[in-house]
């Protein structure tokens, strides 16, 4: 009798040719997942790509979730997390050319010094520009500053005549002072007072006084006579004598012989006595002679003998032992005194001024004079043979003490020459005191006020400035790249310059001058950036799970040349990222990966019998989708085997049914 299972069974609808459409997959939210990876050179800034992940679950059929359908990449700053612009890279500043001095006339003083740097973009905003690349900057920050200008010298001229050294002579070594002009250099090149005026020698300045004569002081015995033979006392014998030696100027100087000698004592009154010879007293012959023989007065002699016994030596008696002259006086004879005799004055040393500072003007004069004895009270007093007089009436005159003077002061501002009252030449007033010289020198309106250039005297007023017309062009842009009509060049301008006062004298520079074109309202087109081929930097970098395989992006780089302006390389002219495939760099796709396979029902006989004998297993896994061609299909997913093989064998099949 037939049963429900004979009636009726149960089957996939595919086996039945019911199939149903596929489920479709299902899919969660887009999710940032990790930090944005920078695709440029510095790994912090710049542009990015980032990773972005969902869920996916599987529908039925080929709706099956591969990894393109969990992972993807985007630029950062799509999902709002972009990286900071990388900025500018700069190298060192480097100087370009020589220091060029203000004054182009001129290789010294003051300078300008350009420099240059390379310059690397950024990203975003952070573009390089002409400022970033070239800059002028003084010649001393820069470390090539230009010698400072020397000053320029007049020549030397003597002002006044030599003065000399010993104030109280006309004579020996002086000093003569000179001047000359002085013009102001650069830097500390600054006129002072020594460049101006010196004191020099008069000999160097050809203004020579003739040479001081020696002086001399008085012979003045050292010690006692020294006899000739060292065992005596008596007898002949040697003075030693010294006296003060004061140097004159030039070959007039001192030697040993000026200063000391030696005489025989005898001639220096220090005589040594004579080795005694034995005498009989002396008895006057004749009458008293008087010593002039015009006169009958004063001193005379009286010849007188003795006997006489030879002593030692030279102490041999002779015929001044036994016969001598004496004066009247000693011998008891002496005639009636004669009156003094006195020599005429003379002048001893020099003269002495009134004020010992000034060793000039007024002074006194010490003079003396010889005078001879008269006899008995006819005695020389030592108040007749020395006075003190002026030295004007003794002809020793000092020079006239010369006026002095207090160093010179400015009276008032500096006088402008010209109408502009502000500025430019002028003169100046200046006083100072004056105190009166002696006799004609005195002190007069010229000695105590002149009129002096207010540069000369430091209060010269500033410069009058030059005057300047407009700046006009002249001619057309010239660019750097005569070959290229483009990019940045400069244009020559003029103007007209009326010239100010002292250093502002209108120079070939206050007249031409080349600036940008851009500044001049000129400026050419920008020339284009030049780049070259796009290369591969590095390996192909994956973008899925594994990094050997799938798909993946290719960073490339090129070279760029700047062009001019706004043409300046960016770092998407330089670096750009593309997919391994349109670079030719792909990866291997990446395997299908599978579960493990699970019957799907029960044994399904091959025979009549549904129960027993041998049948067919349906078995489902799980697969997953690799990239490129390895796509899971139907036949990676279900497959029927033999029931046998997979232990859902039905049993054998006894009899017919």
């Amino acid at each position: 009798m037939c049963t429900a299972e004979d009636s009726m069974q149960i089957i996939s609808c595919k086996q039945a040719g019911t199939d149903l459409s596929n489920c479709p997959k299902v899919f969660g939210k887009w999710t940032i997942d990790g930090a944005c990876i920078a695709t440029g050179v510095f790994p912090s800034c710049g542009p990015g790509i980032q990773k972005l992940t969902r869920t996916c679950k599987d529908g039925t059929g080929s709706e099956i979730c591969s990894i393109n359908d969990n992972i993807m990449t985007v630029p950062c700053s799509e999902v709002g997390t972009g990286l900071r612009n990388c900025p500018k890279i700069y190298t060192r500043w480097t100087n370009s050319g020589p220091c060029k001095a203000y004054d182009s006339t001129k290789v010294c003083g003051p300078g300008i010094q350009k420099q240059i740097r390379n310059c690397t973009d950024g990203t975003g905003t952070e573009i390089c520009n002409d400022n970033d690349k070239f800059q002028y900057i003084s010649c001393m920050s820069a470390g090539t500053d230009l010698p400072d200008c020397p000053k320029m010298f007049g020549k030397w001229r003597n002002e006044g005549s030599c003065y000399s050294r010993k104030s109280t002579q006309e004579c020996g070594p002086g000093i003569q002072m000179q001047i000359r002009e002085c013009w102001n250099g650069s830097g500390n090149s600054i006129c002072e007072d020594n460049d101006k005026i010196q004191n020099i020698s008069c000999e160097a300045a050809g203004t020579r006084l003739p040479d001081c004569a020696k002086t001399f002081g008085i012979w003045e015995n050292i010690g006692p006579c020294i006899p000739a033979a060292s065992n005596s006392s008596c007898g002949t014998g040697t003075q030693r004598q010294i006296r003060q030696c004061t140097d004159g100027t030039g070959p007039n100087l001192c030697t040993l012989e000026d200063q000391e000698r030696s005489l025989p004592c005898e001639e220096t009154d220090t005589m040594l006595p004579e080795c005694a010879k034995i005498f009989g007293d002396w008895v006057n012959i004749g009458d008293c002679i008087p010593k002039h023989t015009v006169k009958l007065c004063g001193p005379g002699t009286q010849k007188q003998e003795r006997g006489c016994g030879n002593g030692t030596g030279s102490e041999i008696c002779n015929i001044t032992d036994t016969k001598r002259e004496i004066s009247c006086i000693e011998s008891g004879t002496a005639l009636p005194d004669c009156p003094r005799i006195f020599g005429l004055w003379k002048s001893v040393g020099p003269c002495i001024s009134n004020d010992t500072k000034l060793h000039c003007g007024e002074g006194l004069q010490r003079q003396e004079r010889s005078c001879e004895n008269g006899t008995g009270k006819e005695i020389c007093d030592n108040g007749e043979i020395s006075q003190i007089i002026s030295c004007k009436e003794a002809g020793t005159d000092l020079p006239e003490c010369p006026k002095i003077f207090t160093k010179w002061k400015n009276s008032g501002p500096c006088l402008p020459i010209a109408s502009i009252t502000d500025c430019g030449p002028g003169i100046q007033v200046q006083e100072r005191n004056c105190i009166n010289g002696t006799n004609a020198l005195v002190c007069t309106d010229e000695d105590m006020i002149q009129t002096i250039s207010c540069k000369a005297a430091g209060t010269d007023l500033p410069d009058c400035p030059k005057r300047f017309g407009e700046w006009l062009n002249v001619g057309g842009c010239l660019t750097e790249n005569q070959d290229m009509p483009c990019g940045p060049g400069y244009q020559q301008q003029k103007r007209t310059c009326v010239s100010g006062t002292g250093s502002e004298i209108c120079s070939e520079q206050d007249l031409t001058q080349n600036i940008t074109c851009e500044k001049a309202g000129v400026q050419m087109p920008d020339c284009p950036k030049k780049l070259g081929e796009w290369q591969n930097d590095g390996p192909c970098v994956s973008t899925g799970i594994s990094p050997f395989c799938g798909p993946g992006v290719q960073k490339q780089t090129r070279s760029c040349i700047n062009g001019t302006g706004s043409e300046c390389c960016m770092l998407d002219d330089t670096t750009q990222t593309l997919s391994c495939m349109e670079a030719g760099t792909a990866l291997p796709d990446c395997p299908k990966t599978f579960g493990e396979w699970v019957n799907d029902g029960h044994c399904i006989a091959l025979g009549d019998n549904p129960f027993c004998g041998p049948g067919l297993q349906s078995q489902h896994r799980s697969c997953e989708s690799g990239t490129g061609t390895q796509i899971c299909n139907k036949s990676d997913r279900e497959r029927q085997v033999r029931c046998s093989d997979v232990g859902t064998s039905l049993p054998k099949c006894t009899g017919i049914e």
